[in-house]
Parts: structure tokens; sequence; C-alpha cells
């Protein structure tokens, strides 16, 4: 079912009407859906869907945070889609979106604390990802894991967080780090050269990395089922401000 928001005041009758409706997209709009909304959705579906990837409008404060209560969920997909370069999408004269990434990025933890038992995929901005929340949880049945977007608001002390994420996630199949260059390291530091913690993905099928370094140690791993391995220079963005 696919829902622009914030335009959806009836989505509860309409899902009253739909009893079998698992699968919800919210299509994002400036502002973002209503904290009401993500709770409606969270209630009713097992994948949830919140896309502002193709909407010219400023960075949304579009998910619950601070005091607001956020029901429990048991999500088994949980995507979370944002244009790759959204701070030209604003109209503030200002391009320092701190303030909005570190709500997000608490949202973020907030929507996801109760899935991580329940999570088959699970796809994340780089730049909001609470991987440090992350790391300390278990991932059981997650199979597909996707980061995107930009190292740019990362520093380079904090990519040991993604090795520790990953060695939750032993049943990982799909693996996808997609994200722009960040100046103090051209080339992504997936695992690291010496990685912090021990890492299996035995059962991985399907890798596809951004700008890897030659040397990382996930080239070390032993992936006996590997059927699909894509390397390239993506995202890419020529005028810089």
């Amino acid at each position: 079912m696919e829902v622009t928001a914030p335009y959806a005041a009836s989505l509860r009758t309409y899902l009253n009407y739909l009893p079998n409706v698992t699968h919800i997209r919210l299509l994002g709009k400036a502002g973002g859906p209503a904290a009401e909304l993500v709770d409606l959705c969270l209630e009713k579906a097992t994948s949830l869907d919140i896309d502002f990837s193709s909407h010219w409008a400023p960075i949304p404060s579009n998910l619950p945070s601070g005091e607001h209560y956020m029901r429990r969920n048991s999500l088994t997909h949980f995507r979370y889609g944002t244009h790759t370069f959204r701070e030209r999408l604003s109209t503030r004269i200002t391009w320092d979106f701190r303030d909005e990434y570190d709500m997000e990025s608490r949202s973020l933890a907030r929507l996801i604390r109760d899935m991580h038992t329940t999570a088959e995929s699970l796809s994340l901005p780089m730049e909001t990802a609470p991987l440090s929340f992350m790391q300390d949880l278990e991932w059981p049945r997650i199979r597909c894991f996707s980061l995107y977007g930009r190292y740019e608001f990362l520093s380079p002390d904090s990519q040991p967080r993604l090795p520790a994420v990953l060695s939750r996630m032993s049943s990982l199949r799909t693996l996808h780090v997609q994200a722009r260059q960040h100046p103090a390291f051209l080339r992504a530091p997936i695992l690291g050269r010496s990685p912090p913690v021990s890492i299996e993905m035995t059962e991985l099928r399907s890798l596809t990395l951004a700008y890897p370094d030659p040397e990382d140690a996930i080239f070390d791993l032993k992936t006996p089922h590997l059927t699909r391995l894509s390397l390239r220079d993506e995202p890419r963005h020529y005028l810089d401000p």
C-alpha cells in the first residue's frame, strides 16, 4: 500500500477495509509524515518504507523523537530512503543540518530498537544510521543490510562501528555499502585493514561496495556462497559548495 504523507488522515479507515495489508510505503513531503502516522504503520505493517528520495523538499524532521512514545514493532523489512545530496534540495540559506541529522539518527534508533530480532531487511542512510546503537544488538534473522548516502558527517574514528554491527549479522546474505567518499578517506573503510572484531560472512551471496579500499579486510573473508560482486565509484557529485 502506498501513501503520500502527510496527507493520509484517513489511513486508519482504509486499513480497516484492508486487513491483510502488510507492506506500507510512505512517500515523503516537506515536514515528513506525522509521528501518529508512523505509529499507525508500525501497528499494522510488518514492512515499512519511508521514501524521501524523489522529492524536492528540505530535510524532514519526520520521525518521533524526544519523549514521544513510539509504538513497539516487529518489522521484518524497513527502508528509510532519502536523496543522496538532500541538503541541495533545501531552500534554506545554510547547508549545515547537523542538528537535524542528529535528531534523525536518534529517531531511527528508537524505531529500529524493537526490530533487531525480527528484521530480515534493513536499509538506512549512512549519515544518520545509528551504528553506535546497532552494534550492541543481535540481528539473528537479517539477510539484507544496505547503507547508502555519504560519509561526510562521520569522522574516521566512527568507522569501527560498522564492523561491530556486521559482526552481529551472522546470517547476512546481501550487503550493500554505497556511500559517497569522505574527504578524510577517499577509499571507504568497510571493515578496515585491521578489524577490531572477528567477522564471519559465510552466508553472503551478494556484495556491493562503493569506493572500496583494495586492502580492506572484507576481501579476505571466506565467502564460499558469493555469486555477485559489484565494485563501483558512485555516487558522485561534481559541484561541491
